[in-house]
C-alpha cells in the first residue's frame, strides 16, 4: 500500500518517485507532469516537514528552481524555533527529511549557477548521500558478558537502524542530480566574442522559466549551434524543444552586438513569432527592440531593430528595395 503522506518512515509516494526519475532519466516534460501530480499530496494536511520536502520536489520536478532559492534566502533570515517535544524517532525523521530539503536547496543553487563559496552540487549530493548512509547503518561494539565481576566475555554486536522511506527519497535525490548535473542552462559557456555580462543576465532570465538543456539541446550546443557564423538546419517533431534552442541561437547573435531576421512563413506567425520573441527578450530587461513593421524598413532613414521578423517575400522586398544596408 502506498503511504498515508508523500513521504513517511517506511515509503516514498509514487507521485514523489515517478517525478524524481524521470529527472534522473533527463525527461524533462514528463517531470514536468508528474510534478504537477504531486500538488494535491503537498496541500494534505500533513506535518511541516513533509510539506516542506513535498514542495522543494515538487518545484524541483517543474523547473522552478527561483522559487526554491528565494525561499531558502527568506528562511535563513527567520528566527529559527523550537521544534515541539516528540519522540526520538520522530526528531530523528524531522532532521533527515531537513538535511535532503537542504541539499535540494543546493541543487537549486547550482542549477542556477549562483556563485557561492560552496560547490554547490557536491553539497548536495554529500547531504543526499549523509541521510542514506544514517537511515541504514551497521555498527559493531564490545560488551561485557555478565557484569557480575567474572571475566570480561566480549561478544559483537551488530545495530542496524531503518528509515526506508527518507533512504529511498536520498536515493531518487541522489539519482536525479547526477542526471541533470550537466544540464544547467545558467551554466552554458558563451559563445566567441559574446558580450558576457549580456549572456549570464539572459541565461539567468530564462533559466527562471527553463533551467534544464535537454540532452538534444546539448548535443547541437556541443557542436557550436549558438556560435554566430556556424550555419545549421534544426529539424525536430513539434514539442521537441525548436524554439529553445533556436532562441539560444539569437541570444547569441546578440551578445555578439549583431541583429536578427527572423523568417516565419505565414504572417499570422510573424504576429506569434513577434510576441514571443518579446517576452523571451523584454525590452525592459534588455533594452531591446523586436518588430514586425516592415512598413518602417522602407523609410529613407530607417534602421533595423535588434530583432525584425518578416515573411521571406518582406524580406526579399526589403533586400530590393529598402534603403537601410543589410
Amino acid at each position: 500500500l502506498a503511504p498515508a503522506m508523500p513521504v513517511d518512515r517506511d515509503g516514498v509516494d509514487a507521485s514523489v518517485a515517478a517525478a524524481l526519475l524521470f529527472l534522473a532519466a533527463e525527461q524533462y516534460a514528463d517531470a514536468h507532469e508528474a510534478g504537477t501530480a504531486i500538488v494535491e499530496l503537498a496541500e494534505a494536511r500533513v506535518r511541516p516537514e513533509v510539506g516542506e520536502i513535498t514542495r522543494l520536489v515538487r518545484q524541483l520536478a517543474r523547473g522552478d528552481l527561483h522559487a526554491i532559492t528565494e525561499r531558502a534566502a527568506r528562511d535563513q533570515k527567520r528566527e529559527p524555533t523550537r521544534p515541539p517535544p516528540r519522540r526520538l524517532e520522530s526528531r530523528a525523521f524531522t532532521v533527515l527529511l531537513a538535511t535532503l530539503s537542504r541539499g535540494i536547496e543546493h541543487l537549486a543553487r547550482h542549477m542556477l549557477a549562483i556563485e557561492t563559496e560552496d560547490d554547490e552540487l557536491e553539497a548536495a549530493q554529500t547531504l543526499f548521500r549523509k541521510v542514506q548512509a544514517y537511515c541504514s547503518s551497521a555498527n559493531e561494539r564490545s560488551v561485557s558478558g555478565s557484569g557480575l565481576g567474572e571475566p570480561a566475555d566480549f561478544r559483537s554486536i551488530g545495530l542496524t537502524v531503518h528509515y526506508a522511506g527518507p533512504a529511498h527519497l536520498a536515493s531518487l535525490l541522489l539519482s536525479a542530480s547526477r542526471g541533470i548535473a550537466e544540464a544547467s542552462l545558467a551554466r552554458l559557456p558563451a559563445p566567441a566574442g559574446a558580450d558576457t555580462g549580456f549572456w549570464k543576465r539572459w541565461l539567468g532570465f530564462r533559466a527562471q522559466s527553463t533551467p534544464y538543456v535537454w540532452r538534444n539541446h546539448r548535443e547541437a550546443i556541443g557542436r557550436g549551434f549558438e556560435q554566430t557564423g556556424k550555419s545549421a538546419v534544426l529539424v525536430l517533431p513539434t514539442g521537441a524543444g525548436k524554439t529553445t534552442v533556436s532562441v539560444l541561437k539569437i541570444a547569441g547573435t546578440l551578445a555578439r552586438g549583431k541583429k536578427v531576421i527572423f523568417l516565419a512563413p505565414t504572417h499570422a506567425l510573424v504576429d506569434q513569432l513577434t510576441t514571443d520573441l518579446q517576452a523571451l527578450f523584454p525590452a525592459d530587461e534588455f533594452q531591446l527592440e523586436i518588430s514586425s513593421d516592415f512598413d518602417a524598413l522602407l523609410l529613407d532613414d530607417a534602421q533595423l531593430q535588434n530583432i525584425e521578423v518578416m515573411t521571406p517575400e518582406r524580406c526579399l522586398a526589403m533586400l530590393s528595395f529598402a534603403p537601410i544596408q543589410v
